[in-house]
C-alpha cells in the first residue's frame, strides 16, 4: 500500500483525503471486507487527519518526538480500520480511537521499560509545586496517562531519596508525602525546634534540587 512509504507528518497529511460520510465509510468497509485494497486505503487516507490531531493531543503531555506520535497514531488508526465492522452502526474514528489509545499505551510502556523519562519538558520549582499540588488519581487516568505518571513518580522519588536527610524530611512533610501528614512551615519549624523561615529555606532548597534533576519533565 502507498502509505507504507510515508513516515513524516507532512507526508501523511499530503496523502490524506477529506473526511467522508458515514454512509460512504460503510460502503468502503463492505468493499474492504470483500478484499478490495483500494477501499481500505481510501478509508485510511480519509481518516489520517483525525489520527494527526490525536497525535498532537498526546504530544502536548509528553516530551517524546512529535513524528513518533504521528506514526503511533496512524498505526493505531490502521489497526482500527482493519478491525472495523461495517455491520456496526458507528463511525470509523469511533473504532479507531480505541486502537489509537491502545497503540499509545504500548508506546509509553516501551519507553518506560527503556527508562526514558523525558516525558514533558519542565523547568523551575514553580512547575514542580504546581504538579505536587495536584497529584493525580491514577484510577481516573487513561492507560497512556497512567503509564506516563508512573514514569514520573518513579523518577521523582528516586530524586527525593538523593536529598540530604533533613531537607528530604522537610520536603515530604510540607507536601504530605510518604506517610507524612501535610504540615505548614510553622509546624515543621516547631517540629525541628527551628523557625518558619528555616523550614521554608529547607523546602525551597529541596524543590530546587529536584526540579533541576527533573527539568525535562515540566512544560
Amino acid at each position: 500500500m502507498i502509505l507504507k512509504s510515508f513516515s513524516t507528518t507532512s507526508s501523511f497529511y499530503s496523502s490524506s483525503l477529506e473526511p467522508i460520510s458515514q454512509k460512504a465509510e460503510h460502503e468502503l468497509a463492505v468493499r474492504m471486507a470483500n478484499g478490495e485494497a483500494k477501499a481500505r486505503e481510501t478509508l485510511i487516507r480519509s481518516s489520517i487527519r483525525y489520527a494527526i490531531s490525536e497525535a498532537a493531543k498526546y504530544h502536548r503531555y509528553s516530551g517524546f518526538d512529535y513524528e513518533d506520535h504521528v506514526s503511533v497514531a496512524v498505526s493505531g488508526l490502521i489497526n482500527g480500520i482493519n478491525h472495523f465492522n461495517p455491520d456496526m452502526n458507528t463511525r470509523v474514528i469511533t473504532c479507531a480511537s480505541w486502537w489509537i489509545r491502545a497503540e499509545f499505551k504500548s508506546f509509553y510502556d516501551k519507553k518506560k521499560k527503556e527508562k526514558k523519562y523525558n516525558v514533558s519538558e519542565v523547568s523551575g520549582t514553580e512547575a514542580l509545586e504546581t504538579y505536587l499540588a495536584s497529584m493525580p488519581d491514577t484510577d481516573s487516568m487513561s492507560p497512556e496517562d497512567s503509564a506516563i505518571y508512573e514514569c514520573f513518580k518513579e523518577s521523582f522519588y528516586q530524586n527525593v531519596k538523593k536529598l540530604p536527610a533533613i531537607e528530604q524530611t522537610v520536603f515530604l512533610m510540607n507536601n504530605g508525602l510518604c506517610g507524612y501528614s501535610k504540615k505548614s512551615y510553622s509546624e515543621i519549624g516547631n517540629h525541628f525546634g527551628k523557625t518558619k523561615q528555616w523550614a521554608w529555606g529547607k523546602s525551597q532548597a529541596a524543590e530546587r534540587f529536584i526540579a533541576e534533576r527533573m527539568s525535562e519533565w515540566f512544560a
